[in-house]
């Protein structure tokens, strides 16, 4: 074998940043979404989110490809769009439950 394809096996595997941080904002969703009706899944997501950082911190360091730079156009649609509209989306849906609590007419 040559040199070429000797120094591919050395190159670690290519990974999309836009998919880490997609995952990231799915896992804040849904805690967010369902934390009126289960307020534990905050902590899962605490420990989902503790995990993704040390799986892909490993990863970064160790294995991946050396990644190209972005720039911080992904952060700033992030927070300045979706991360209101999950705030928004858990205010409806803790509103819609604690207003139609099942549990309402107890002493009546």
């Amino acid at each position: 074998p040559d040199q070429d394809s000797m120094n591919k096996y050395f190159t670690g595997s290519n990974q999309m940043l836009g998919e880490k941080w997609t995952d990231m904002t799915k896992i804040i969703f849904l805690a967010c979404y369902y934390a009126t009706v289960f307020p534990e899944g905050y902590f899962y997501a605490a420990i989902a989110l503790s995990l993704q950082y040390t799986v892909n911190r490993f990863g970064l360091y160790r294995s991946w490809h050396s990644l190209p730079h972005l720039g911080n156009d992904v952060t700033k649609l992030s927070r300045s769009f979706f991360f209101p509209m999950i705030m928004i989306a858990f205010a409806v849906k803790a509103f819609h439950f604690l207003s139609s609590f099942p549990f309402d007419n107890l002493c009546s």
